[in-house]
């Protein structure tokens, strides 16, 4: 059940008409594994994932500290447990994880997670490696590539080196410390050992194994990474490195890297637009930092208490609990459920995110969210002639009206080719129609007469 401020229904509700929907992978979209490479998805969670990726409404994003595909040395990476058929269900009666299979209702066709869902396309984006690597197609602008690059800069040769001189030191100063205890590179292995994975960023101590067999072998491995962290960084003042700490695991990484900088990156593309996390650890707390008033916390598990009453979220973020990757599945098909049933009945809505799915080409229309044109931009370097909106125009145009010649326009169908009967009026205020109408007349193809067209509405 969820016991915070909010239930799944007053969020669901409240997020129908339009959210970004970011959330962390373990222990959110997949039930905890001591292999890490066996973390497959919670049944019945992929689902609700893929209809709100499909929706204009909605932007589905997955942030993890893990790769995003699969690496050189064979560790899975988020694309692959979602492109997977194996998932787990927890048994009710033991309440173990059974490993199963589930189809998705979408195939992702290509190397991303997009995919096309009843027509409609969709896609779930995915940061991985705490923020550090950024899902191309959430970069569509030369503005976003400006921020993109400055929030997400690749490696220097000189991180590189430091990133190089960590993962041969680090382990050397395990096993001087901690003689009695194994140290393995490959995650999976059975038995009481220190599980060091390497990162594009630097290295993870990884110690839930450990901790299963000796607790407090695994608070001594922890406190030598950390002890280990902090003489480093206090030998290379001018080049420090970054630890962030999480349950049974502690990143320590050459560059600053946080689950924040994703959730400032969105908040700066799609102004105004809520956001939901969905996090169950120590790091998903930087995300949960950066969030605004009007955004919502989604807390799993209970691994955050005490964390929470210590740091507290900002002013103005509403708090949700839930107990499993299970009620978070029932959470998301709620919400897909109820965003459905509104766009039947009222249709979607335009903004900021279904600007990102209709960047076609030169076509850029930009809506503030109360649906006001704030810019429109045509293709007129691909149309032979003079095609354009003049401000003094747009300032002698009338607001739209409800008469019943623009209720023919909205209604009735248009012909190939055919420019509709509003469309020849100076007064006209319709600009999202004009776009529709310049793609369906077969875009690019048509200029000549589009631009026949235009000049003798002029």
């Amino acid at each position: 059940m969820a016991n915070g401020l909010y239930t799944m229904d007053d969020l669901a509700e409240r997020v129908t008409a339009g959210a970004i929907v970011a959330t962390d992978y373990d222990g959110c979209l997949s039930p905890l594994h001591d292999n890490a490479e066996e973390a497959w998805r919670a049944r019945r969670i992929l689902e609700p994932l893929q209809r709100l990726g499909a929706s204009r409404d909605h932007l589905v994003v997955a942030i993890s500290g893990r790769p995003r595909r699969l690496t050189p040395d064979g560790k899975r990476g988020i694309e692959d447990f979602l492109r997977t058929e194996n998932v787990y269900e927890r048994d009710p009666r033991t309440g173990a994880n059974v490993r199963d299979t589930e189809l998705p209702v979408a195939r992702f066709p290509g190397k991303d997670l997009g995919y096309e869902l009843n027509g409609s396309p969709g896609r779930i984006h995915v940061i991985a490696n705490h923020g550090t690597d950024m899902d191309p197609a959430l970069v569509t602008i030369e503005e976003d590539q400006a921020r993109a690059a400055e929030l997400f800069a690749p490696m220097s040769e000189e991180d590189a080196a430091i990133r190089k001189g960590l993962i041969a030191d680090l382990p050397t100063a395990l096993r001087q410390a901690l003689p009695d205890i194994p140290i393995t590179f490959e995650s999976g292995q059975p038995g009481k050992q220190i599980y060091l994975e390497v990162k594009p960023e630097g290295v993870a101590v990884h110690t839930r194994a450990l901790g299963a067999a000796s607790p407090a072998d695994a608070e001594d491995a922890l406190r030598v990474a950390r002890e280990f962290y902090l003489a480093r960084t206090s030998e290379q003042r001018d080049h420090p490195l970054h630890a962030t700490a999480g349950s049974n695991v502690l990143d320590i990484m050459v560059r600053p890297a946080s689950k924040g900088c994703p959730i400032a990156y969105l908040h700066e593309k799609f102004p105004g637009e809520p956001i939901v996390y969905i996090g169950d650890d120590i790091t998903d707390l930087d995300a949960m930092a950066e969030l605004r008033p009007g955004d919502i916390a989604v807390v799993v598990g209970d691994r955050l208490t005490e964390a929470l009453r210590e740091r507290g979220l900002p002013d103005g973020v509403d708090l949700l609990r839930l107990a499993s990757p299970a009620e978070v599945a029932t959470l998301l098909n709620s919400v897909a459920t109820k965003s459905a049933a509104r766009a039947t009945k009222r249709g979607p809505r335009r903004s900021a995110i279904d600007r990102l799915r209709l960047n076609v080409g030169h076509v850029r229309y930009l809506l503030s969210l109360s649906s006001r044109l704030t810019e429109l931009a045509w293709p007129i370097d691909h149309i032979t002639g003079t095609l354009r909106w003049s401000e003094s125009r747009l300032a002698r145009s009338s607001p739209p009206t409800t008469t019943a010649a623009s209720a023919r326009c909205t209604t009735r169908r248009r012909r190939r080719g055919a420019r509709p009967a509003c469309c020849r009026r100076s007064s006209c205020w319709a600009p999202a129609r004009h776009i529709w109408w310049w793609l369906s007349a077969g875009g690019l193809g048509g200029s000549r007469r589009r631009a026949s067209v235009a000049s003798r509405s002029s």
